[in-house]
């Protein structure tokens, strides 16, 4: 991994706004609806494997590149209310809700770079079709850097998960050089 792309996977605090300080921002509604998290997901969410969760999938462009893929989950339990007001988003950026309320705890990020068969590079391949294909594992003995890095943290409300991974995508590195200082 670059310096470049260490720097901007360990961003604290908003993505959206250090995205928008590049260029024109755009961000398209890819899905929302009713789904299941992945195992890692899941595990990560502290739920049962096939708990029905709310999931939204996002494209958040720059000057029409298409930057970063976000997916969100949360448990999707009649009972919960504390995420409810994600289904209402539309076009709007879900870090409106994380950073406006001091309620919000959010956990270290973990990194990674998708493999195949993960929802994340099934997005990926979606909103990138030129993409090469992510390895099924990546090679110990490589000289290839993964084409795909993500983050993702647990953002926890009156005890409630929400998993926030997000995917850099190759378009965001030229746009994001220089380094930020």
């Amino acid at each position: 991994m670059s310096a470049l792309q260490a720097q901007w996977l360990a961003l604290p605090g908003s993505l959206t706004r250090a995205l928008r300080a590049l260029g024109q921002f755009q961000l398209t509604v890819l899905y929302e609806g009713s789904a299941q998290a992945a195992d890692d997901e899941a595990l990560a969410l502290g739920i049962p494997g096939h708990t029905p969760c709310w999931l939204r999938e996002v494209l958040m462009s720059v000057n029409g590149t298409p930057a970063v893929l976000g997916r969100s989950l949360t448990p999707d339990r009649p009972d919960a209310h504390a995420w409810q007001d994600i289904r209402t988003l539309s076009n709007t950026p879900l870090g409106v809700l994380l950073y406006e309320d001091p309620r919000i705890a959010r956990t270290a990020f973990e990194y990674s770079a998708p493999q195949a068969g993960h929802p994340l590079a099934a997005l990926a391949a979606q909103a990138c079709p030129r993409l090469p294909a992510p390895a099924p594992r990546p090679p110990a003995d490589s000289a290839d850097p993964p084409a795909l890095w993500a983050r993702r943290s647990v953002f926890h409300l009156q005890q409630e998960p929400l998993l926030v991974a997000e995917c850099f995508l190759p378009g965001l590195w030229p746009l994001a050089w220089p380094p930020v200082r």
